[in-house]
């Protein structure tokens, strides 16, 4: 009976250590940022960010360094584009090389946190001033499920101030599955390269 006893005791005393070491790891999480080039280029002033990273013939600009990106279904990424990206549509490849033809930087598949949950725009993009400008592409337009998903990920963004009137590029494919060029260039012209947001 003792020993019951005591180990009952003893249990006890772990749980409270235990709790005490849940609440201590909870607020240490609340507080903590990890020291990735996205956070601190956001704490410096827009004016000297563009300047944080090598000239553009050097091999680690933002573009190029490490960051975490989607592992969301891998085995999709089946289209390559002339750089060696993987990405998982014609449509995305064409992005792509349009980016590359005006030397923009970005980021594919970037994870993104928004309310404790993980997004990855199709690419994220750093503008001559320093601005992360973010662009989705809408490939299967004729899938309700498909497009209801990209209203409600539209609806976060927008709380998070990621919005198409601010830094949210946002281009669609037509029911036949083609992108218009057009558009595609214009928005890298008006928008990233114009600063028209």
């Amino acid at each position: 009976m003792i020993r019951a006893l005591a180990r009952k005791k003893y249990l006890h005393k772990q749980l409270e250590l235990l709790a005490a070491n849940q609440r201590a790891v909870e607020e240490f999480l609340m507080r903590y940022t990890e020291a990735t080039a996205d956070e601190i280029l956001e704490r410096l002033p827009k004016p000297i960010r563009p300047y944080c990273f090598s000239p553009p013939d050097r091999k680690d600009r933002w573009g190029e360094a490490s960051y975490r990106q989607s592992d969301y279904m891998p085995e999709k990424k089946i289209h390559t584009t002339s750089k060696g990206l993987k990405v998982r549509s014609k449509s995305e490849v064409l992005i792509a090389e349009k980016l590359y033809e005006h030397n923009i930087e970005f980021r594919y598949e970037q994870i993104l946190q928004i309310e404790q949950m993980e997004f990855a725009p199709d690419f994220t993009i750093m503008a001559d001033d320093g601005r992360l400008i973010y662009w989705e592409h809408c490939g299967l337009t004729g899938s309700k499920k498909y497009m209801d998903r990209h209203k409600r990920k539209l609806e976060i963004y927008e709380r998070a101030d990621i919005a198409p009137w601010t830094n949210l590029i946002i281009t669609y494919d037509d029911q036949y599955g083609n992108i218009n060029m057009n558009v595609v260039e214009s928005e890298i012209k008006c928008k990233i390269k114009g600063g028209a947001f």
